[in-house]
């Protein structure tokens, strides 16, 4: 699908791994030129170095902290010309569902079951999304095509349902 953004510039910020990096890579395969961000020098070259083969729109990196006025001045000196921007920083990940299983001496499939029979029984899906899951919804929505979706809270949650009212 073409979602019109290529040549488009975009940011992701907190982008050298997990949500961001499929956020990346997903802007990135639909031809924008994708900016990856992340604290380190060796982590931003390490996430473009792993985009590159699989990338349909340049790449550039950012490392700095953009926490601090400091890094995200020098960002926007650098690439004033942002039109799209993905915040990914302070999404906090603490807990790595593929290593819970091995703590509980299961394997993910039986962690993943016995999650949402006990502690998402409302999950349509019943399993846990994805990175490209995010990223798809995320690209999307950086997208015109998305230009009529105003004012609403888009979850990529499976479908939990609490209830219907």
């Amino acid at each position: 699908m073409d979602l019109k953004i290529k040549n488009k510039l975009a940011l992701v910020t907190g982008s050298t791994a997990g949500i961001g990096l499929a956020i990346a890579k997903a802007l990135s395969l639909e031809g924008a030129r994708t900016i990856i961000n992340g604290r380190s020098k060796a982590s931003v070259e390490s996430a473009i170095s792993g985009l590159k083969a699989t990338a349909n729109g340049p790449l550039f990196g950012f490392a700095g902290d953009l926490s601090t006025a400091e890094a995200a001045n020098e960002l926007m000196s650098q690439y004033p010309d942002v039109e799209i921007l993905v915040n990914n920083l302070g999404i906090y990940e603490p807990v790595s569902f593929e290593e819970i299983p091995d703590k509980e001496g299961k394997t993910f499939e039986e962690f993943e079951k016995d999650f949402f029979a006990t502690i998402r029984p409302t999950s349509l899906i019943k399993r846990f999304a994805s990175t490209e899951e995010v990223a798809s919804l995320v690209s999307y929505i950086a997208s015109p095509l998305a230009s009529a979706t105003t004012g609403a809270a888009l979850r990529v949650d499976g479908g939990v349902v609490k209830s219907a009212f």
